[in-house]
């Protein structure tokens, strides 16, 4: 097959299959909840690798599949795993394919401490930057490909634009992205059940905070722990944990530098944007208009289908539960990494 631009390779891709679940699972809440509560976690045949930083902490990677040809590059959302429901099913899926990928942990994730104090966040797009370059010069002709997810997925879609035409993947893939953090902070708070997910979530983040900050001397704490410990909503910790702690002058300075909404015009590779207009996390004018992304963009918002759900039934089996989520991600990156 002969060379063809980017641009030229976006229009290639395959023409997806519109997400039209049936009337029983368009809840935003069944399609966000489903597979957490009662999806089974898949046992994977996987290796880790530690890559050391120039700052002296580590990144852990989880490697899936086989040990040459294209990679599939996943960053997992907020307190996300290889055991999350959504990574998990994705790499079980291109493992039983032959493909190769790697989940990328960030700092402090999988319950795994990093040396430094400072934690992972939604715009910390440096550590992916180093890992991606790692891999890039040892292996200087592989072809890569990335997805992310909730807060993965404004990371990657952040380095992207920060990358332009310099970015060493072939294509990428935003999956629930919060886009701006500004509106996207404020989103959970106006229902109950956002309420719900955020005083949930929160409590777990505070839960991996005490982990971290176990052993370390009062005396060396770079924040106040006692009013961490009180915050209760997104912003009240991001306000007393994630700005301070990562050398932002404010809540509204870290949002600001963050929100990947402010790079989309930057971006210059083929990449792929899924959200659902009933997200119980992220309202929709949290979403950009289509009209902002560049051309290279497919950019797909549907009425339903959650938080990272997108989940619908087989259409030989309609008690069959299946992601549709996982067949259009490989249905996109497939002819930018085997098709040349």
């Amino acid at each position: 097959m002969q060379n063809v631009s980017n641009t030229q390779k976006c229009r290639m891709v395959p023409k997806p299959i519109r997400f039209e679940p049936p009337w029983w699972l368009q809840n935003s809440h069944i399609q966000s909840l489903y597979q957490y509560m009662v999806g089974k976690r898949l046992p994977l045949d996987s290796t880790t690798e530690i890559f050391e930083l120039i700052d002296g902490d580590f990144i852990e990677g989880i490697w899936v599949g086989k040990k040459e040809g294209p990679i599939v590059i996943i960053l997992h959302g907020l307190l996300g795993s290889m055991d999350s429901y959504y990574t998990n099913s994705l790499m079980n899926l291109l493992q039983e394919r032959g493909w190769r990928c790697l989940l990328f942990n960030f700092r402090n994730g999988n319950n795994k401490n990093s040396r430094l104090q400072r934690l992972y966040h939604m715009g910390d797009t440096q550590d992916l930057h180093n890992i991606i370059s790692i891999i890039k010069n040892r292996e200087p002709k592989t072809l890569m490909a990335g997805i992310g997810f909730s807060l993965g997925a404004n990371v990657l879609t952040k380095w992207m634009g920060e990358m332009g035409v310099n970015s060493p993947l072939s294509c990428a893939v935003s999956i629930s992205n919060p886009f701006n953090l500004e509106i996207a902070s404020r989103s959970a708070s106006k229902t109950t059940f956002g309420r719900f997910y955020e005083k949930r979530l929160v409590k777990l983040m505070k839960q991996r905070l005490k982990e971290k900050y176990a052993d370390i001397p009062s005396s060396e704490i770079l924040i106040d722990l006692n009013k961490a410990y009180a915050a209760e909503t997104f912003r009240a910790f991001d306000t007393i944990v994630t700005a301070p702690l990562h050398q932002f002058s404010s809540l509204e300075d870290y949002y600001q530098k963050s929100s990947s909404c402010f790079r989309i015009k930057d971006i210059k590779k083929p990449m792929l944007f899924i959200n659902a207009f009933d997200d119980p996390i992220i309202e929709p004018n949290a979403l950009p208009i289509k009209e902002r992304f560049p051309s290279t963009s497919t950019v797909e918002y549907y009425q339903t289908g959650g938080h990272v759900g997108f989940i619908q039934s087989s259409k030989k089996q309609p008690w069959k539960i299946e992601s549709w989520l996982n067949n259009r991600i490989l249905n996109y990156i497939y002819p930018f990494l085997y098709e040349q």
